[in-house]
């Protein structure tokens, strides 16, 4: 198995489809879920605070037609 498709079945969002549609057994998924590393440190937080329709000029239009 190629390292691309062992991390594939690592991804939560195919554990949950799997569990829901009877392919894998919550004892599976929880031993996946228990080997898996701990890569919270390695994230790279952004913030959104701020951004909304007038910051990417969504409303100028609106404002010239009336």
């Amino acid at each position: 198995m190629s390292t691309l498709t062992a991390d594939i079945q690592k991804d939560i969002r195919l554990i949950e489809r799997n569990l829901a549609k009877g392919f894998l057994s919550r004892a599976a998924a929880d031993k996946i879920n228990k080997d898996l590393p701990d890569v919270a440190d390695k994230g790279d937080w952004r913030s959104i605070d701020g951004l909304d329709a007038a910051d990417d000029g969504a409303d100028d239009d609106e404002d010239d037609e009336g």
